[in-house]
């Protein structure tokens, strides 16, 4: 017959105040087992991780909210001022605003932490405006833009964390293009259009009053005239006009990919990465 025998060992007020120490030891007939509070903590947050890591896996556009927590609480993530650096090199927006606006460079513009998330504030000292502020998430992410032409006359948007619905990530796109149209002045290539914001063909602008959108070497998108567009094609030029039921594409490494359910664009597997990885509806054909 088997014998239970209960005891707390040794037992004290620091004890109960660490709970990690507190320790309950079984005894049986057949030996003694000793599990910690901290035991059992680590093993319920690692059953956590796992399951979060599941879940992420099922998304077509992983909600950024989740996995800054997955990163930050299971991969002990903590972002720094390079992490930040690191997207605003690779950020259109950004590079645009400090071409527009020389001499300014990341090197002389002003970052720093709000709580643990950062900040990135960027304007000439001698001006003072325009000025373009950028929010950063816990995990480094970008969280908003702000883009400031006086005190009183700002544009603002802000990735919809928490409701990444299709819609939302489509507004949220057409919100940074007016932003980036704004900070330029006039419309950017078609190509970024399509790339960089995720416009379809038939919502492509161009700047020139009479210019219509074309296909050059079958993956190319420039604005032209019309009468620039006979100049190419008579000195025989791949110029033409994108036609809704293309099914192939010329570039060399160019594929054909499906935007948004029933658009056709092509793209090279680089640019199709980035549009994903920017939360884009695009798959292949």
């Amino acid at each position: 017959m088997s014998v239970l025998a209960l005891s707390i060992i040794p037992y004290s007020y620091a004890d109960w105040e660490t709970p990690s120490l507190f320790q309950v030891q079984i005894s049986l007939a057949l030996g003694t087992i000793s599990y910690s509070y901290a035991d059992w903590e680590a093993e319920r947050h690692a059953d956590w991780c796992q399951e979060l890591a599941d879940e992420l896996t099922g998304y077509d556009v992983v909600p950024l909210a989740k996995l800054c927590s997955y990163e930050s609480l299971c991969n002990n993530f903590e972002p720094t001022l390079s992490d930040a650096r690191a997207v605003l090199e690779d950020d259109y927006i950004t590079q645009k605003f400090l071409d527009m606006n020389p001499p300014l460079t990341l090197d002389n513009t002003y970052e720093g932490y709000v709580g643990h998330r950062i900040i990135w504030i960027m304007y000439d000292d001698r001006y003072f405006y325009p000025k373009l502020i950028i929010n950063f998430d816990q995990c480094a992410n970008l969280d908003s833009y702000v883009y400031k032409t006086s005190e009183s006359e700002q544009v603002k948007v802000r990735y919809p964390i928490g409701n990444e619905s299709r819609k939302n990530l489509d507004r949220y796109n057409d919100d940074r293009y007016e932003i980036i149209k704004t900070i330029l002045g006039r419309h950017p290539p078609p190509d970024i259009q399509v790339s960089e914001f995720g416009k379809p063909l038939d919502e492509t602008n161009c700047n020139g009053k009479d210019h219509e959108l074309y296909v050059r070497n079958g993956d190319s998108l420039i604005c032209a005239s019309p009468q620039a567009h006979a100049m190419m094609v008579e000195r025989g030029l791949d110029v033409r006009h994108p036609p809704p039921d293309e099914t192939n594409c010329n570039g060399k490494d160019h594929e054909l990919y499906v935007r948004n359910g029933d658009s056709l664009i092509c793209a090279s597997p680089q640019a199709y990465a980035m549009m994903v990885e920017r939360g884009l509806d695009v798959r292949p054909a």
